[in-house]
């Protein structure tokens, strides 16, 4: 049988971790109160797609994985984007 490693993050990994999203999530709420018009949204995206790659990356582990599962998360979002991108077009052409 195969033994699996397990990858368990130090305290002080998790630590940084945590602050890490809780300053992104500060960062998001303070970008609300500045007006920038259109560019509001587009960085507050930014600032979520930061926070889901830590997410991603460390609690679900894929960080540790091999690349086939990383390959597999990047064409999911490719996808994503794909279904977001048509939905829109269709949404402005109508």
């Amino acid at each position: 049988m195969e033994h699996k490693k397990t990858h368990i993050l130090s305290l002080k990994a998790q630590i940084s971790i945590l602050i890490a999203l809780i300053v992104l999530t500060f960062m998001a709420i303070g970008v609300t109160k500045i007006e920038m018009g259109a560019y509001s949204l587009a960085v507050i995206l930014v600032i979520a797609a930061i926070q889901a790659y830590i997410i991603m990356a460390y609690h679900m582990h894929l960080k540790f994985e091999s690349p086939f599962f990383r390959v597999m998360v990047i064409l999911l979002f490719i996808l994503f984007l794909a279904v977001l991108f048509v939905t829109f077009l269709d949404y402005i052409y109508r």
